[in-house]
């Protein structure tokens, strides 16, 4: 089976809801980050904390771990560019035992 085309990435992702007009946009995301920082037990997802986190922390780890923007003022959502940063990790990581990839 060929791999598809950038183009035709692009357009499943929109098409499906991946990319493009989401239902969970950014501002949506970031309110969450400041539900689980304020403790709010529906956001923490049964998760307990050894230190205090903050909004930043929170932002700083999922733009590390997941490639979203860490901007604050960011409100407009970009998924192509992480998806593309995923694409490569199997490359990467693959059959050198090194680092882990959760599919």
């Amino acid at each position: 089976m060929k791999p598809p085309s950038r183009a035709e990435l692009i357009d499943y992702l929109v098409t499906t809801g991946i990319a493009g007009q989401v239902a969970t946009p950014r501002q949506n995301n970031l309110k969450h980050y400041r539900r689980l920082v304020e403790g709010d037990p529906y956001h923490q997802f049964g998760l307990t904390f050894q230190r205090k986190w903050t909004f930043s922390d929170v932002l700083a780890l999922m733009a590390q771990r997941c490639g979203v923007v860490a901007d604050e003022d960011y409100v407009q959502g970009r998924a192509l560019p992480g998806v593309e940063r995923c694409a490569r990790r199997p490359r990467v990581h693959g059959g050198h035992g090194r680092g882990r990839l959760l599919v």
